[in-house]
């Protein structure tokens, strides 16, 4: 959906499936600094945001005031332990049919091109590549 669509027109569908209101919440987790402001385009007022993609050093301005007026919530969160990735491992697995996980996934590299891998989402030329062993 998000290659076909612009985020006026994610907006708009968020509002739709909402009766106008927006996301209860939004989980920012792709590191481009753009969807940080779309995230607030999407969710309601009283909502609450959590961020956890933006880990670059790009940069994206923004309008406190949206912060303000829709009285947000906003949490940054910096991975996670180890326990956490087991289940998230465990929640895609028995997802698996239901959800089309591997529609996230933008190439696959082998363990010797890490590095490529790497430096192509730094450039946002990847997104969620799956290093092969």
């Amino acid at each position: 959906m998000i290659e076909r669509t612009s985020p006026e027109e994610r907006t708009e569908h968020i509002r739709a499936l909402t009766d106008g209101r927006g996301a209860d919440i939004v989980m920012e987790f792709t590191g481009h600094p753009q969807a940080f402001n779309e995230g607030l385009d999407l969710i309601r007022r009283g909502g609450r945001y959590v961020i956890v993609g933006q880990l670059g050093s790009g940069t994206t301005t923004i309008k406190p005031s949206l912060i303000v007026s829709k009285h947000l919530r906003i949490l940054g969160s910096f991975s996670g332990q180890a326990k956490a990735y087991w289940k998230a491992l465990d929640f895609v697995s028995a997802h698996k049919h239901e959800i089309p996980f591997e529609r996230m996934i933008s190439n696959r590299y082998k363990l010797a091109d890490v590095n490529t891998a790497m430096e192509r989402m730094k450039n946002y030329e990847e997104i969620k590549p799956i290093i092969e062993l």
